[in-house]
């Protein structure tokens, strides 16, 4: 199999896919400052959230060219899916065994599911400022316990 990225880095296993980011390593090439997605990045940083625009350009993506496209490879039939996001700040966060796919593009988190060889239309999850600063997503079956002052339902 051959990934699509060129940096080693930015490869994630969920099950039997492989989650990649496509980075193109173009080391002293001044376009790579022209990522697509630079101008809707974050460019103000605060005590709690970093700029993330100052954060591609500094060190994240130095030296690489990110056009804004996910992949994901099926490692046991072979099967792959592009996600053509057109921002730079993008990710996959989770793949579930049953085919639901998270993934992050700059300040939003989107879900959308496995159907054959592509995925199915996305669905708009969350959209934040601080949604930049997800990196995983975690799932648990436990019920939410009631706070102090809180029933439990």
């Amino acid at each position: 199999m051959t990934s699509p990225a060129t940096v080693p880095y930015e490869r994630r296993i969920f099950g039997q896919w492989l989650a990649t980011i496509d980075e193109v390593w173009q080391p002293g090439d001044p376009e790579n400052a022209n990522s697509p997605g630079c101008s809707s990045e974050r460019g103000w940083g605060s005590a709690t959230l970093p700029n993330v625009r100052e954060a591609y350009g500094c060190g994240r993506a130095t030296d690489t060219y990110v056009p804004g496209t996910l992949f994901l490879d099926d490692l046991v039939d072979g099967r792959r899916i592009a996600i053509h996001t057109g921002q730079e700040d993008s990710e996959i966060l989770d793949i579930r065994k049953d085919g639901l796919v998270l993934y992050r593009v700059n300040d939003s988190i989107f879900s959308a599911q496995i159907e054959g060889d592509k995925l199915s239309a996305p669905t708009l999850i969350v959209k934040d400022e601080d949604v930049p600063e997800v990196h995983w997503v975690f799932w648990s079956s436990a019920s939410p316990k009631a706070t102090p002052g809180q029933q439990a339902k």
